[in-house]
């Protein structure tokens, strides 16, 4: 299954609007999404530090069919605080790209603090 970092930033975004936890089944029209894509993509994001979630099956030997998203960790808040514009998520995927780096998640991550020290000119 290949992975999709802009779903992944609006699986953020949606978490971060939310007032309660969120479950793949209910975001599949809403996304367009089937509820194995989303839940694959919680358990990434859960990989990464940035959300806390509860993934059926709980095997990692097989895709996720379903997911419980429960809440963004403190790392998925700054990191969706700092990505919320499309402008700045954007741009960020540039200064990615300028640096010879192909824009994954998790360069996505470590690149944020260069990224915001250029934006600032330090």
């Amino acid at each position: 299954m290949k992975r999709d970092l802009e779903l992944s930033r609006e699986l953020l975004l949606a978490m971060e609007e939310s007032p309660s936890e969120l479950s793949t089944n209910s975001l599949t029209e809403r996304f367009e999404q089937p509820g194995e894509i989303l839940a694959y993509h919680a358990l990434l994001l859960e990989d990464a530090g940035l959300i806390h979630a509860a993934v059926t099956p709980k095997s990692r030997k097989v895709h996720p069919q379903a997911a419980v998203l429960l809440r963004l960790t403190h790392e998925g808040h700054e990191f969706i605080e700092s990505v919320r514009s499309d402008t700045t998520w954007n741009n960020l995927k540039q200064y990615v790209t300028k640096k010879g780096l192909e824009v994954t998640l998790d360069t996505a991550v470590k690149a944020l603090p260069g990224f915001i020290a250029a934006a600032l000119g330090g």
